[in-house]
């Protein structure tokens, strides 16, 4: 299956797969390889178990996860000498785990939390493609064409300035 899958639209059937009672993972390759299921279908389906499983959105837990990866050593020594085994707890424990130690360690650098949580929280391409194809609620409609319609006040003139330049001096 890993052969036939490209690597940038793996993601979603992966997590599904993993979040997925093992009897019924074929039930899931097999609307992929004879139904011909799109594999986009299957981000959603992702991102739905994974707020249900661990109630995070999967790319903030994603995002998490990568930068605790990232500083491992730092990170699991740090909890450990804490009495902390990050991976032998539920993953939405683990996760909340692994969130709270970056607070805790970025907390003291406001623009560095401020970049962490700004990234973390940075919707996938899909889904604000997703929501911009959704139609718009008609009454934001027509607040959104009231306002277009108002012509602008026109701008205040500015008086001229001019600029006298000094003599040349020799």
């Amino acid at each position: 299956m890993a052969l036939i899958v490209p690597e940038d639209r793996g993601p979603g059937l992966w997590t599904t797969i993993e979040c997925t009672h093992p009897a019924d993972r074929s039930v899931i390759i097999e609307s992929i390889l004879v139904d011909g299921t799109d594999l986009d279908v299957l981000d959603d389906v992702a991102d739905t178990l994974v707020e249900k499983l661990i109630g995070w959105k999967r790319w903030e837990a994603t995002f998490v996860w990568r930068k605790t990866i990232e500083a491992w050593p730092i990170v699991d020594g740090d909890l450990t000498s804490r009495g902390v085994d990050i991976t032998a707890i539920p993953p939405a424990r683990a996760t909340n785990t692994a969130y709270s130690w970056w607070r805790q360690n970025l907390g003291r650098d406001e623009q560095a939390w401020k970049k962490f949580t700004r990234d973390m929280t940075r919707e996938p391409r899909r889904i604000l493609e997703r929501e911009a194809s959704k139609p718009m609620d008609p009454a934001v409609f027509g607040q959104l064409q009231a306002l277009t319609a108002r012509k602008p006040k026109p701008a205040t003139a500015v008086p001229e300035s001019t600029i006298t330049m000094p003599d040349h001096v020799s």
